[in-house]
């Protein structure tokens, strides 16, 4: 496997692309004023000034969960009454469902355009329209979209004052029915390439309360099992592995499972090889054996000898065991737990797990044994990608 980096793009990371979107929505709703009395929005600027992202990415990624997570801390942080996402599947819809169906108005001798009432709606409080699927759309799709990008308009409605539009879209060498976009197209957009980091990943999935097997698997094998290039030859697999498909198999372990039993173990790993295909559920079931190997992590968590010694030289099982106790890590077990880490030979893996303790549940961070691990090891605060 290897992941398709194109050197002549500069890519950025979900988290940074979240940063990003939140520093252009805020620019964004920065260009318009609201009125108290009125209860409306007005802007005195031109349109030029808006910024439209459109994000680049394979599938899986999570393009559509960082821009919702980025409109919803915005909302938070700036105290807005609504801060809504619109978002409009541009690949499914027949070009007038965007740009409005025409109707004529015999008095007048004009054409109206009837839209959707959420567009409708959306024109009264800023929020963000996002086109998804954008170049996944033929060009009269995309055209119906123009509308919206070029001129803030949704048929004869115009967008809110500070609505931000974002677009997103797979690449073309992700052969996911992209259609090549016009230049005048593309010359509306700022554009952002995002690829996923796999220790970022690995803690983002940890405080979301993956499996542990899952993330400590990305985070020890890279990138390259998280978010690999596509295969497209003939007779390749259906099932890719991506952020989107990892999140799947963490629902496929959580069901009830007796993996004493031969054909419920082959069972579960026939459904994670048809959702990250044999290749990648074949590393990750070697992965998975390594369980056998370890010892019990209440051994560590009530500060009692190992029952059963811990290989410290293999990465595999020192990163999986690691992963294991952050994800059991408690306020009336952390003592135990910093000072076993205190007391690693490998303390790299120290750094690990106390820097997901702190990914996981930032109310640990403030625990007194927590603290004064941090101020005795302020070198390694940032190992793994936690913050």
């Amino acid at each position: 496997m290897a992941t398709i980096v194109q050197k002549n793009r500069d890519y950025v990371t979900p988290a940074t692309a979240l940063k990003m979107l939140k520093m252009i929505m805020r620019h964004n709703l920065n260009l318009a004023v609201f009125n108290p009395k009125t209860g409306e929005w007005t802007e005195h600027t031109d349109h030029n000034r808006y910024l439209i992202p459109c994000l680049w990415a394979p599938p899986g990624v999570g393009k559509t969960a960082v821009v919702h997570q980025a409109a919803n801390e915005l909302r938070e942080e700036m105290h807005l009454a609504q801060y809504n996402v619109l978002v409009e599947k541009l690949a499914i819809k027949e070009p007038t469902e965007v740009g409005g169906y025409p109707y004529p108005d015999k008095e007048t001798m004009t054409f109206s355009h009837i839209i959707a009432k959420k567009w409708r709606d959306f024109s009264t409080a800023p929020g963000v329209a996002f086109l998804d699927e954008y170049a996944q759309g033929n060009i009269s799709q995309q055209n119906g979209g123009r509308n919206i990008t070029n001129e803030r308009k949704c048929g004869d409605y115009d967008l809110c004052p500070g609505t931000t539009i974002v677009a997103a879209s797979n690449m073309m060498e992700n052969k996911a029915g992209t259609s090549a976009m016009p230049t005048q197209a593309k010359d509306v957009f700022t554009h952002l390439y995002i690829q996923p980091e796999a220790k970022e990943w690995a803690a983002w999935a940890m405080a979301k309360g993956l499996n542990p097997l899952v993330p400590s698997f990305i985070y020890e094998l890279g990138a390259e099992y998280l978010c690999p290039a596509l295969d497209t030859s003939a007779g390749s697999e259906n099932a890719q592995p991506s952020p989107r498909s990892w999140e799947r198999v963490h629902e496929i372990l959580s069901m009830p499972w007796d993996l004493s039993d031969r054909s419920e173990y082959a069972a579960q790993r026939t459904l994670v090889s048809g959702t990250v295909g044999p290749v990648a559920a074949g590393q990750f079931y070697t992965h998975v054996e390594l369980m056998h190997k370890l010892p019990d992590k209440e051994d560590v968590l009530a500060g009692r000898k190992l029952g059963k010694k811990l290989d410290t030289k293999n990465s595999g099982i020192m990163c999986l065991f690691s992963m294991i106790l952050a994800a059991n890590a408690r306020p009336d077990n952390l003592t135990h737990l910093v000072k076993w880490c205190r007391e690693l030979e490998a303390q790299e893996y120290g750094s690990l797990i106390m820097n997901m303790v702190r990914h996981i549940d930032k109310k640990l961070s403030s625990h007194p044994a927590v603290v004064e691990w941090f101020v005795k090891n302020e070198s390694n605060l940032m190992l793994g990608g936690a913050k």
